[in-house]
């Protein structure tokens, strides 16, 4: 669900902001890819939080979706996620802006492939545990 919202407004932002400040063509594949790899990194966070720490106690939905540990550690990871280019654009100045990012949207990428290998190998197994 998280992609399904997320991907579709990453790519009209992306061209908006392309269009209207002009950017290099690398630069405009960074603003798409970044947030793109951040969003599937922080859906199989998520997956694998809720598996973690499965709750079957609640009352109403309401509780799962605003009061689940899995929430809150996938909000501040989202936003520690968000601001990691800042951070490290604040403190490697060196380096060119665009190599930093691109740099980060690769560890984000491998991330990604790596939470997938284990939501199909040991998140299935984790599954299959709960449904016992």
């Amino acid at each position: 669900m998280n992609l399904t919202l997320s991907i579709p407004l990453i790519v009209i932002d992306a061209i908006l902001f392309g269009w209207k400040l002009h950017m290099k063509p690398l630069l405009l594949i960074i603003t798409f890819v970044l947030p793109v790899a951040g969003a599937v990194v922080m859906s199989y966070v998520g997956l694998i939080l809720n598996l973690w720490f499965p709750r079957f106690d609640w009352k109403s939905e309401l509780e799962i979706a605003k009061q689940g540990l899995p929430t809150m550690i996938s909000l501040f990871g989202g936003m520690l996620i968000g601001i990691g280019p800042g951070i490290l654009l604040f403190v490697i100045k060196r380096v060119e802006a665009e190599t930093i990012l691109l740099s980060y949207a690769a560890v984000l990428i491998l991330l990604g492939v790596v939470l997938r290998a284990y939501i199909k190998t040991k998140g299935s197994k984790l599954f299959e545990s709960l449904n016992a």
